[in-house]
């Protein structure tokens, strides 16, 4: 559940605007790859005499993907920070490690504090 649950969080917050990077040891290719409207090149270096590298992004003209939504995101991110603040908190000096999405503590043989296992409901 964890990994799907990242996993739609990450692909609202996807970058579009990624660079690539493209090796080309054909005069052809490297000419058509220069002249595509729809690819900005940012940078050509010829590694040797036959070999070209291109770094190359998609072009702005690209209508967006309608399936982001960064501010979606951000909300998941912050709320899940806020969570996790409040489990540090009520651990106080058992905690020994955290991480963004998990807590390593000592939990005493009396079960001072027992974690929330159910990420939709709250056990205050």
């Amino acid at each position: 559940m964890k990994a799907l649950l990242n996993s739609l969080c990450g692909k609202l917050a996807q970058n579009e605007d990624t660079s690539m990077v493209s090796f080309v040891d054909s005069l052809d290719d490297l000419l058509e790859m220069v002249n595509d409207c729809s690819i900005d090149v940012t940078s050509l270096d010829f590694i040797s005499d036959n070999i070209a590298r291109t770094t190359h992004r998609k072009g702005a003209s690209l209508i967006p993907l309608s399936n982001r939504n960064v501010i979606i995101a951000s909300f998941v991110t912050a709320y899940a920070q806020l969570e996790l603040f409040e489990v540090l908190n009520k651990l106080g000096e058992s905690m020994l490690y955290f991480d963004t999405d998990s807590v390593i503590y000592v939990e005493d043989k009396k079960g001072a504090y027992h974690r929330n296992r159910s990420i939709f409901r709250r056990n205050d």
